[in-house]
């Protein structure tokens, strides 16, 4: 009886232990203390482009926060753009910037959502690239 009262009381200490370890995790994961504010415009209008030509261009944002400012994925939903930025963390009132890329052999339309995830929040900024990529522009 005392084997099955010990190993309740170890199994609830787990418990308790695991809980709060995941509680107070999630806590800091809904409390950030970083803040990002984009100093650029959200979208970015190449208007008509020659194929072959260079469609690059760099989202500005600052960290508006108190705490570090870590972008952790730049998603741009597909091959045809690319994307660069600073790993490392970007400190409070700090500005940097997002390099986005668009592949102007394909010819075309193009209306782009890129998505940039941080630890402010973890929720995604939206930027936005849009463009005609045409065989020669007058």
């Amino acid at each position: 009886m005392k084997k099955i009262i010990l190993y309740c009381i170890v199994g609830l200490l787990c418990f308790g232990i695991g809980w709060s370890i995941k509680y107070f995790d999630l806590l800091s994961y809904f409390s950030s203390t970083s803040e990002i504010n984009l100093i650029s415009e959200k979208l970015k209008d190449f208007g008509d482009i020659s194929k072959g030509s260079t469609a690059s261009y760099y989202f500005k944002f600052e960290n508006a926060g108190k705490g570090d400012l870590i972008i952790e994925n730049v998603d741009t939903r597909c091959g045809c753009t690319v994307s660069g930025w600073n790993k490392n963390p970007i400190k409070p009132g700090q500005k940097d910037s997002i390099l986005v890329d668009y592949d102007t052999n394909i010819l075309g339309p193009f209306n782009r959502t890129i998505l940039i995830y941080s630890n402010d929040n973890h929720v995604p900024l939206n930027v936005y690239i849009r463009g005609f990529v045409q065989d020669s522009v007058n």
